[in-house]
Order: C-alpha cells, then structure tokens, then sequence
C-alpha cells in the first residue's frame, strides 16, 4: 500500500499548465520568425540587408569592386555596400547560389549564431533560447539578413574564451573584419591586461582587411572612410544612436557629445577592469554609444549580459521583448523610441548585472586576472 502514491487532481493541473506555458514559449518564437522569414524571401524589399551582402559577393567573384560611389549614397540613389572588403569576400559562396537557397542557408547561420551565443555562455533553458528569438533586435537581425548575431556570437565567444589567446582573438577579429563595431572589446582585452589577445586581434584583422582590399585593387584607407562619412551624413540623424537622438533634439555638436559619452565609457572599462563582467559589459555599451549609425538589430549585443546574469528563464528576461512595445523598428526613429529603446537596454543591464552578483564572484574575477596576466 506504501508504494503507491496517489497524484492529487491539482497536481496535474499545474503540470498541464506548465507544460502549456512551456509549449507557448518554445513554439510560438519559432513558427513567428519562420513565417517572417519565409514572408521577406518573397518580397522584393525582404532580407534587405542581405541582398545587399549577396549583391557584394557576387560583385567581387566577377572581379569587381562591391562599392559604390560616395556621390551616390549622397544622392540618396541606392543603398551600397559599406563593410569592409572582407566582409564582400564572405559572401562570394552566397552569391553562387540561388537567391532561395542563400537566403535559407544564410538564416540558419544568424540562427545557429543566436543558440551559440547562448551555448557558448551556459544557458541550457530552452525557453530562453526561443524567447531571444522573439526579441526585436533578434528578430530583425535575422529577418533582415543581418549579420548582428554573428557580431554578438563573436562576443559571447571572446567572453567564454577570455583566458586563451588565440581564440577570442580570431573571434573579434573575425568580427571587425565583417562589420568594424566591436573594437571597444578590444580595449576591454587591453585594460584587463590580455595583451597578446588584443595584439593579436589588431594584426589578424589588419592584415585580412588590407588582404581583402588588395584582392580588389582597392586603395581601402582612401575609399572606405569616405563611405563610412557619406553614409553617416544620410543615415546617422535617423537611427537609433546616441548621436541620432543628440541630432533630433537639436543638442549642441551632437557627433562630437557621442564621442563624449562614448569615451567615458571607455574610460570606465579601464577604471573598472578589475570587475571584468562589469568592464566587459561597459565595452558592449560603449560599442553601441560610439557607432553613429544604430538600428534597433544591433542591440543584439544584450543577449550576452542577459545570459551572463541569467542561464534560466525569469521574468527579467522579458525585459528585451518590450522593445517591441516601443515601437523599436520604426525608422527613421523618433526621440521617444530611441529613448525607450535606450532606457530599456540600460535597464535590462542593471537588472541582469545584479542578478548574475553571487557570493565569490569578485574573487573569481581576480584569479581570472591573474590567469590571464600568467598567459600575457
């Protein structure tokens, strides 16, 4: 009689209810952006970002230059391509496929990149998993065809592998060579005295991007700054960037106040190093704060503090969703979305930084440091 345990009817309730939760949180993120995605590759105007990627990589595989003029940026004539030269030699396999079958292969990589990161950093929950992918910046990313979760794929990656050399280093450097945003993480590896890390992220990257704009017969540091400056002169005030808001509310000097901010910032990841979480995160901040040009994918950077701060679901992490409710994707942006967007993204760190607080962490850092200056 003792070895039978009769299971009350609440019981079952609850587990039904569980399960139910549970099957919302998984199923629906998934079958949302698989008809998102499905939506853009018949659209014309869909996977924006990548056709442009493919257009580049199919440029270079016939020997030409995947750029075009700064004149007709200015003019306002077509959207070009503006990533460095290696980022269009990437593409090259994208552009000897079908459009139908470079976008799908090209979606399960910004895909795999979003379980990675959260792979990489320690979360095993599957509803956070399915729950990043319904997050805006998430979201976007992959259906416009960005390549923002593989930038936060080679965060999370330089993170995890924080005590080695030769891997974050090829990781970030990978990184700047698709899209030059996450240098402050190089300034991170330097102020918590990974040196050869960070020495070796310049080089890898020096050399390919020279390597890339070589290929082309491309004089890069002439053409490229003149693009980065004619689109910036187009885009920046309309973005979702510190320098977008500072224009749209008419601040004094509103490029050189970014910069400002941006700096202190980095000031910060240098003062606070010893709290390499903290410094860490500082430098993800300071990467969104120093790029003129933001749109709301790029906030894809948070999934790596929220992962830091927390490997199972709880309510914090419904906190990025809400970008949604501030309308984050309208474009060009308006002072009150970049404000929520902003507000919402400085919030979501405190809560997560807070949470990820646990007795000993400080002392873990210490001897992370000291790991890291034994291998630098």
């Amino acid at each position: 009689m003792h070895g039978f345990r009769r299971v009350r009817p609440r019981t079952w309730v609850a587990r039904g209810a569980k399960n139910g939760s549970t099957l919302v949180l998984v199923g629906f993120p998934i079958v949302a952006l698989v008809n998102a995605v499905i939506g853009n590759m018949h659209d014309s105007q869909g996977l924006f970002d990548f056709r442009i990627y493919r257009h580049a990589g199919i440029a270079v595989l016939h020997g030409h230059s995947p750029y075009i003029s700064p004149q007709s940026i200015l003019a306002g004539v077509q959207a070009g391509f503006v990533y460095p030269a290696p980022a269009a030699w990437v593409m090259v396999p994208f552009g000897l496929m079908p459009f139908q079958l470079a976008a799908v292969c090209f979606t399960l990589i910004t895909t795999g990149a979003v379980v990675a990161t959260l792979w990489v950093l320690g979360v095993r929950d599957l509803r956070c998993y399915t729950l990043s992918l319904f997050m805006m910046p998430v979201s976007t990313g992959i259906t416009t065809g960005t390549v923002s979760t593989l930038l936060t794929c080679a965060a999370a990656l330089v993170w995890r592998y924080r005590d080695r050399v030769l891997f974050p280093a090829l990781a970030l450097a990978f990184a700047l060579m698709l899209k030059p945003l996450l240098w402050p993480v190089a300034i991170w590896l330097a102020a918590t005295r990974r040196w050869r890390a960070a020495v070796g992220t310049l080089l890898v990257s020096a050399v390919g991007t020279a390597a890339g704009y070589a290929a082309l017969h491309i004089n890069g540091l002439e053409s490229y700054p003149a693009l980065v400056r004619a689109t910036t002169s187009m885009e920046a005030a309309s973005s979702y960037s510190l320098y977008g808001l500072l224009s749209q509310i008419g601040a004094p000097f509103p490029l050189v106040l970014s910069y400002v901010i941006g700096a202190a910032m980095l000031v910060g990841v240098w003062l606070v190093r010893r709290d390499e979480r903290l410094s860490f995160e500082l430098a993800i901040i300071a990467t969104l704060a120093l790029t003129p040009i933001v749109w709301v994918h790029y906030f894809s950077l948070l999934l790596v503090p929220l992962a830091l701060g927390s490997r199972r679901l709880s309510w914090s992490w419904a906190l990025p969703v809400l970008i949604w409710l501030a309308n984050g994707g309208s474009s060009p942006a308006s002072p009150i979305n970049t404000v929520l967007v902003w507000w919402l993204a400085m919030f979501t760190l405190v809560v997560f930084h807070r949470q990820g607080r646990t007795p000993g962490t400080e002392e873990s850092y210490r001897r992370g440091s000291m790991r890291a200056r034994a291998l630098g």
